[in-house]
C-alpha cells in the first residue's frame, strides 16, 4: 500500500519537471525547441501513424491499388490519396498556403498511378508537419470554421492524426485481405 502512495507523487514529480524543463527551453532564444509539448508529442506520434501509412503504400504491389473490398468503397488508390487530400485541406485550416495547382476538393478524383500516388501523400504530409510544427503555442486555440462549426486549431491537428490512424487501420485491412503482410509485421 506504501508503495501506491509513493507512485502517484513520484510520477506527479517526474511530469512537472519535463513540463518544467520544456517550457524553461521554449522561450525566446531557443528556436531549436520552438514547439510546445503538444506539438512535439502529436507530431512524435503522427510520424509513427503515417510511417506505417507510407511503408504500405511501398508494399502493395502496384497491380493492387485499384482494390477494393466492395462496390463504391474506396480502392487503396484512392484511399491513400483520400488521406493527401485531407492533409491539404487541414493544412489549409492551419494557415498553410498550398502548392500551386493543389486542389484538394479534386486530388481524388484524379487517377494516379502508384509512384504518384505515393508522391502526392508524401508532399502532403510534410506540408502537414510543416504547418504542425510551425504554429505558435497559443495559435493552438484559436477557433477556425470546421464543417460549418467552429472549432480550435489544436482539434484541427488531432483530426490529422485520428484520420491518418483511421486510414491506416483501413489499409491494413485491405493489405491483408490480399495476403500482404505489413512490413513492421514480418
Amino acid at each position: 500500500m506504501k508503495n501506491r502512495f509513493l507512485f502517484l507523487p513520484l510520477s506527479l514529480a517526474l511530469v512537472l519537471s519535463v513540463f518544467a524543463e520544456h517550457h524553461e527551453h521554449s522561450g525566446a532564444g531557443h528556436a531549436e525547441n520552438s514547439n510546445s509539448l503538444f506539438q512535439a508529442t502529436f507530431l512524435g506520434g503522427y510520424d509513427y501513424a503515417i510511417g506505417h501509412l507510407m511503408q504500405l503504400a511501398e508494399a502493395i504491389p502496384a497491380d493492387t491499388y485499384d482494390w477494393a473490398p466492395a462496390e463504391g468503397v474506396r480502392t487503396v488508390e484512392k484511399t491513400l490519396l483520400h488521406v493527401a487530400a485531407a492533409n491539404y485541406m487541414l493544412a489549409a485550416k492551419l494557415g498553410a498556403t498550398l502548392p500551386s495547382g493543389v486542389e484538394p476538393m479534386s486530388i481524388e478524383s484524379k487517377d494516379h498511378d502508384k509512384e504518384s500516388a505515393i508522391e502526392t501523400l508524401k508532399a502532403s504530409i510534410d506540408l502537414a508537419k510543416k504547418t504542425i510544427a510551425e504554429l505558435e503555442e497559443e495559435d493552438l486555440a484559436t477557433k477556425v470554421e470546421f464543417f460549418g462549426m467552429q472549432q480550435n486549431k489544436m482539434f484541427i491537428v488531432l483530426t490529422i492524426g485520428a484520420h491518418a490512424n483511421e486510414h491506416l487501420g483501413q489499409l491494413i485491412a485491405y493489405a491483408r485481405s490480399n495476403d500482404i503482410t505489413p512490413p513492421w509485421s514480418k
